[in-house]
């Protein structure tokens, strides 16, 4: 979905009165939730589908999951979520409930779009290989305890994207460094092996 201009949006069904999205995700939110309607909407953020405000409620009472917020206070915004390979169980839950559902996944991208896109990937992968860069892959959502070692979790915890699965939280990677020192760890280095120059789509 293509990003909104940055203007006040009514709260849509399902969203708490007095409030209103407020940042770029929360506002693709709130378009895909416009068209969803009654439904509970599942939102696609990476390995894991989210709900929000009062979808997120009902959907922590009937699953037994858990509810948590992506910030504090004023600025709170319920939230639960379910990882993306088990969202089908939790899905004929709801529905059995007496619930609709309704998935909002990823983009999807016309030919020209996806041509387009893949010729500035293939660009910047050269430019990658020009300058003596190796392409890599981690996560998108990686565990607290590393946001906790690289200072995240304790200087930017509000500003984070924030979920939680199996008793664990995890948040979705504002950079890709914490991840490429994990691969870098892996295994015995040289110094022969510098300067070591990793990269990541």
């Amino acid at each position: 979905m293509a990003e909104s201009p940055p203007t006040e949006l009514k709260p849509e069904p399902g969203v708490e009165p007095g409030t209103a999205p407020t940042t770029p995700m929360l506002r693709q939110w709130a378009e895909a939730k416009s068209q969803a309607k009654d439904a509970l909407l599942f939102f696609r953020l990476g390995d894991f589908y989210e709900l929000f405000y009062e979808d997120a409620k009902v959907a922590a009472q009937l699953l037994g999951i858990t509810l948590t917020s992506r910030s504090k206070g004023d600025d709170r915004v319920p939230m639960a979520g379910v990882p993306h390979h088990a969202a089908r169980g939790y899905v004929a839950r709801l529905i059995a409930a007496g619930h609709k559902v309704a998935l909002c996944d990823h983009v999807f991208w016309h030919p020209k779009g996806w041509a387009l896109w893949q010729q500035v990937e293939q660009y910047m992968r050269a430019v990658y290989r020009d300058n003596g860069y190796q392409e890599v892959k981690g996560p998108q959502l990686l565990d607290q305890s590393l946001w906790e070692q690289t200072g995240h979790w304790d200087k930017y915890r509000e500003q984070m994207f924030v979920t939680e699965s199996e008793k664990r939280d995890y948040a979705l990677k504002p950079m890709n460094c914490p991840g490429h020192v994990l691969i870098f760890k892996q295994g015995i280095k040289s110094y022969r092996d510098l300067p070591l120059r990793y990269g990541e789509f």
